[in-house]
This record gives C-alpha cells, sequence and structure tokens, in this order.
C-alpha cells in the first residue's frame, strides 16, 4: 500500500477550520485515518457488513464501530460516523474507476493507480462484487444469444427445412377446414 504523507493540515472549502488529511492524522508514523479504515475493509467480512449484507446493521452503526478504532488508535481528528461512510463511498468509486480503466485494452497500471492509489489494496474485497463486475450486461447477453443461435444450428432436437415445411402446410390446411366449416355452417 503506498502512503500519502500531507506535512500540513488542509480545509479543501476554505471555511476556517482545520482539516487534516486521513493519511496524516496519527500521532506518529503509519498510524492515520486512513490506514485504519483500510484495514478494517480489508478484514473479511467488513466490507459486507458496510454494504448491508449482514445482519442487518446500519452503516452508521458500522461507521461508529470505524470511528471507535480511529480514535482508540490515539487519532484526535474528529472523524464522524458520515464522513467515514463519506470516505468509504469514495475509495469504492476510485476503485470502480480503476477498475474501469484496468478492463479498456493499451491502459497501463500507471492509470489505474493514478484513478486509485489503493487499488491493490481493494482489488480483493471489490474486484469480484456484482456493483463492480456485474454478472449480467448488454455485452454478456448478447454473447449469449450469439452462444444460443451457435448452438441451435448444431441441436439434435432442430427441425429441417422439408419438416418445417411439412407442418406449415399442415397448419394451413387445418386451418382452412375450420375457416370453411365455421362459414358453410
Amino acid at each position: 500500500m503506498k502512503t500519502i504523507t500531507v506535512s500540513k493540515p488542509c480545509n479543501p472549502s476554505n471555511d476556517g477550520k482545520t482539516w487534516l488529511s486521513w493519511s496524516n492524522d496519527g500521532p506518529e508514523a503509519g498510524i492515520n485515518s486512513l490506514k485504519i479504515l483500510l484495514d478494517w475493509l480489508t478484514t473479511h467480512g467488513n466490507y459486507s457488513r458496510f454494504s448491508g449484507g449482514v445482519g442487518g446493521e446500519t452503516k452508521l452503526a458500522v461507521a461508529g464501530e470505524i470511528r471507535k478504532k480511529i480514535e482508540d488508535a490515539g487519532i484526535v481528528a474528529n472523524r464522524t460516523a458520515d464522513s467515514i461512510i463519506t470516505k468509504i463511498y469514495e475509495l469504492v468509486s476510485s476503485y470502480k474507476q480503476a477498475h474501469h480503466i484496468k478492463n479498456q485494452s493499451g491502459e497501463t497500471m500507471e492509470n489505474v493507480y493514478a484513478a486509485c492509489k489503493y487499488f491493490d489494496v481493494l482489488d480483493p474485497i471489490l474486484g469480484s462484487r456484482p456493483s463492480i463486475q456485474p454478472r449480467l450486461t448488454n455485452k454478456t447477453v448478447r454473447a449469449e444469444k450469439e452462444s444460443d443461435a451457435d448452438n441451435n444450428l448444431h441441436s439434435p432436437n432442430q427441425k429441417t427445412a422439408p419438416t418445417v415445411e411439412i407442418e406449415k402446410k399442415a397448419t394451413t390446411a387445418t386451418v382452412e377446414k375450420v375457416c370453411s366449416y365455421l362459414f358453410v355452417n
């Protein structure tokens, strides 16, 4: 995992408050809110808990658990449950963008890491999720239809042209008999 260090507090909104970078808010080097969040996310089952797949926990409750871990590590930056949820969404969003870039032909890993610095850390937990790698897309449906069409060409149950023609004549004759019966009687 690459660690980004920021030498001073930052304030992107310039509202008079001092904001600390997620990667530079710890009591010592190597301990910061972002590292704790990434460690929590990469622990088996935790992202599923956050995304709502386990036990009915709310995102706020799970974020509260992460907030406590951040505080227990001696980090004094006020990371609210809402800011933790927002940070997780930002990480997932940057991962999705990087995953998309990675799947484009000709793209380099440099471009992938430019989109998401933590791609290698997040890939094991996000890479196979349906929201990242949909199981059914227009592309897969098209491929399945083409495959079905190819399979039907060689299907043992497929009717040959003469069989279809005979059935068509039989159906036409039946319809003619029914119509003549209805109109005569």
